[in-house]
């Protein structure tokens, strides 16, 4: 099999190879006529479907890609917007030792680099490392007793600065690191490129995502989604001062600074946690009375509030939301969340970024917060929770704590509500409004279809079909759902005016 051409078959056709752009949302989608497999009559049909000429969200990407100046034959770096422009399929190459590769593949948890070559548009890289990587249900749990793998594809991460020290050069588009997630865990491979996409669309700042495909030493690896990493260069683009401490997964509820020192993932050498301590302590003494100026100094509630919508719009069943309890049926205290990030700048105001979105939208969100006026913080069983038909509550060891149980989530749920609701309008009305997220849905899918279904590694047709379909019916539920809140609560309103 020639892995290098997969995907990329040229048909012939009657009329010149042109490039189609369009925008939908502000991203330009941009497809050669090789790639689409397109006759010019059915380009012409794409550019109407998704609309010529604009959303009226804002002008075309002016990045088309690497140009190379006939003076100078030696290929620019590509720009990192080029690498996840929602119109693109790349295709990257590895060139990894056998020895080191056989090694990885033999000793996946082991989560350690070795050395690689990383090829894009014929240009190499030998300055990159390259590793497996993954949480519990995309690496872990890939696994069988034996130590016999179970998932079809694992999760690679690629390195350009693992060996800085000995390189002069440690970016690549002027990027550290590069995740091509497999996708196990969601057939449909768009969940995250998906809620990544309307994270960023409501003016919050997450990572990139879009649809790759990757080689290593000649042998096709199949379709993974491509997502930016969370890490100093992350920072560095996002805001003014990135000296601040990044933390990964750990919330603001230990009394000891080794809980904070083990999730920093920036200034690890010289280690000072201070700042979250003092998050905690505010949140130990604080009240509903005097909450919103208390944390005035480390949170900003409306961006907060922002990302807490767009969180339970997309359904974010595995995110900083959700607390799992351990040990039970007993529970030890205290329950964790995980898949999210902190950034801490250094006038000591924290940033919530969102973290592996591959259990988002995989079901309807009917409570979207009503719930969490309840006072009863009992632990659910998981089994409970997750409605298993087998499910036995008292031998159950993992619970889920309700949202507002946790301190910080409840004093933000009771101070936000209002403001958290014209979020959900707008988001209604913008990014997952029935005019707009559908067409970006069916261009992804159109772009990625023939090679995902000739994806060995992949999820197969009926199954691939499944998921996307059930993915439009909760994308239909959750806006009807929202509506179905907007107006409810427009009532109560109301009924609230006429009283007084």
């Amino acid at each position: 099999m020639d892995s290098t051409r997969r995907g990329d078959t040229v048909h012939s056709i009657d009329c010149p190879v042109t490039l189609v752009e369009s925008v939908v949302g502000n991203i330009s989608l941009r497809y050669s006529m090789r790639m689409l497999r397109l006759s010019c009559p059915a380009a012409a049909l794409f550019v109407v479907l998704l609309g010529c000429g604009g959303s009226g969200d804002g002008p075309l990407s002016p990045d088309a890609g690497p140009q190379l100046d006939s003076s100078n034959p030696v290929a620019p770096e590509p720009t990192s917007d080029y690498l996840f422009d929602l119109g693109e399929f790349h295709h990257f190459e590895l060139e990894v030792a056998p020895d080191d590769w056989e090694w990885l593949r033999q000793n996946p948890r082991a989560e350690l680099y070795v050395p690689a070559t990383f090829i894009f548009e014929g240009k190499r890289y030998e300055y990159a490392a390259v590793r497996f990587k993954g949480d519990w249900n995309t690496l872990k749990a890939c696994f069988d007793d034996m130590g016999q793998q179970t998932c079809k594809k694992l999760s690679i991460k690629v390195s350009f600065n693992e060996y800085k020290d000995q390189y002069t050069k440690n970016r690549f588009a002027g990027l550290r690191k590069l995740v091509f997630n497999s996708s196990v865990r969601d057939p449909s491979l768009m969940h995250e490129v998906m809620s990544y996409w309307i994270f960023r669309k409501m003016g919050l700042k997450a990572p990139r995502a879009s649809h790759a495909q990757l080689t290593v030493n000649g042998e096709w690896q199949g379709v993974f989604v491509l997502v930016e990493q969370v890490d100093k260069e992350f920072i560095e683009d996002h805001w003014d001062d990135a000296e601040g401490n990044l933390y990964k997964s750990v919330w603001p509820q230990w009394e000891e600074a080794g809980h904070y020192i083990h999730a920093l993932r920036t200034n690890e050498e010289t280690p000072d946690v201070q700042g979250m301590l003092d998050f905690k302590s505010i949140i130990d003494r604080t009240s509903d009375q005097t909450f919103v100026s208390d944390i005035s100094s480390k949170l900003d509630l409306s961006y907060l509030t922002r990302l807490v919508a767009v969180d339970r719009a997309v359904n974010n069943t595995d995110g900083s939301r959700r607390f799992y309890c351990y040990d039970g049926p007993d529970w030890q205290d205290p329950c964790l969340n995980n898949n999210y990030y902190w950034y801490e700048e250094p006038n000591g105001m924290f940033h919530m970024i969102p973290w592996d979105l591959d259990h988002t939208l995989f079901d309807t969100d009917r409570d979207l917060g009503r719930s969490e006026t309840n006072a009863d913080c009992a632990v659910i069983p998981a089994c409970v929770f997750w409605q298993d038909p087998d499910c036995v509550p008292e031998t159950e060891t993992i619970g889920i704590m309700p949202t507002q149980c946790d301190p910080l989530y409840g004093y933000i749920h009771r101070a936000t509500w209002n403001e958290y609701l014209t979020v959900l309008e707008e988001l209604i009305k913008g990014p997952m409004s029935a005019s707009r997220i559908p067409t970006l849905v069916s261009a992804m899918r159109d772009k990625i279809r023939d090679t995902v279904l000739s994806d060995p590694f992949g999820p197969g047709q009926a199954k691939w079909e499944e998921y996307n379909s059930w993915l439009d019916t909760v994308l239909i539920n959750q806006r009807v759902e929202i509506e179905k809140l907007l107006s409810e609560q427009a009532l109560l309103s109301r009924a609230g005016s006429q009283q007084h």
